[in-house]
């Protein structure tokens, strides 16, 4: 696209689009997250949780060891994990 052919109809059309599948997509995964937790036992809920909460952890560390070695790009193939993963 350039400028002169920018069309502002089939941008508009585009991100509705992409709006409506975005929305199906949350509410399927929304869907499928509750059923899988239906059939959880409070143990398996229980580790479930415990492992969400370490996985939120990994993920804070290798965010903040990237935050404090980036080179000015962001390539993340790049950045080899923190320490114990």
């Amino acid at each position: 696209m350039t400028a002169d052919s920018y069309d502002s109809g089939a941008v508009a059309k585009a991100a509705e689009q992409q709006g409506a599948i975005t929305t199906r997509m949350t509410v399927l995964a929304s869907a499928t997250a509750a059923k899988v937790l239906s059939l959880l036992d409070d143990e398996q809920r229980a580790q479930l949780k415990n492992m969400a909460e370490e996985r939120q952890e990994f993920r804070a560390d290798r965010k903040e060891w990237r935050k404090a070695h980036e080179d000015g790009h962001r390539n993340r193939r790049s950045a080899p994990p923190p320490e114990g993963s």
